[in-house]
């Protein structure tokens, strides 16, 4: 059995296990299983990636963030599928991997805007990483080390746009913005912004 059964098979025993007392989505794992084709699949697996099932406790009554049942606008109208608001904080209960489905399942809560747990973790950490100093290149270095490569990206711009073209904190953008490429597996992208970077460094050289 190659990789690929050995998925589907873990796949279909997972979702049968989840879904043991419903009766309507036999009949969706009877139509995966029937008609899943390895040629029709885009895979991208490396030794560095593992499965993960998220299991979400919900508390609508101290919840004060959107969320909405979705599953009448689903393509199979039997999945019982949540939309979650963007932005949305979740506290981590437990993590531990189960010997017997051979995946990683990761049990987490929603928070509320005025849950205690949801930011004041987060705030105490962002205060100890930017200290006193609070400027754009700050944030965008802070978003690199958190994840956050959207938001990273958008901090650089901002921060390039009130720079003049000579200012030595140029280099700090470029090289922030060539890192976040290389993480992202642009590395022709990555290698223009580090010249950049570097052109900058040598010109701040020549007028010293």
């Amino acid at each position: 059995m190659n990789d690929m059964d050995q998925a589907k098979n873990d796949f279909l025993r997972l979702w049968r296990k989840s879904y043991s007392e419903d009766t309507e989505q036999p009949k969706y794992a009877y139509e995966f299983e029937k008609c899943f084709r390895p040629s029709k699949t885009i895979l991208w697996c490396t030794r560095h990636v593992v499965p993960v099932e998220l299991e979400i406790r919900v508390e609508p009554r101290k919840m004060s963030l959107p969320y909405a049942d979705v599953r009448q606008l689903s393509f199979y109208c039997a999945d019982e599928e949540v939309f979650i608001m963007m932005g949305t904080i979740f506290q981590v209960n437990d993590v531990h991997y189960s010997d017997s489905e051979n995946i990683w399942i990761i049990r987490l809560s929603l928070c509320g805007e005025d849950d205690p747990r949801s930011l004041k973790d987060m705030i105490d950490y962002i205060k100890y990483e930017i200290k006193d100093t609070v400027d754009l290149i700050t944030l965008a270095d802070f978003f690199i080390k958190i994840g956050e490569y959207y938001m990273a990206k958008e901090y650089y711009r901002k921060y390039e746009n009130q720079l003049s073209i000579n200012d030595p904190n140029m280099k700090r953008v470029w090289q922030g913005l060539s890192i976040i490429a290389d993480i992202q597996g642009n590395y022709f992208i990555s290698m223009e912004d580090y010249s950049k970077a570097h052109v900058c460094s040598s010109e701040q050289f020549d007028i010293c």
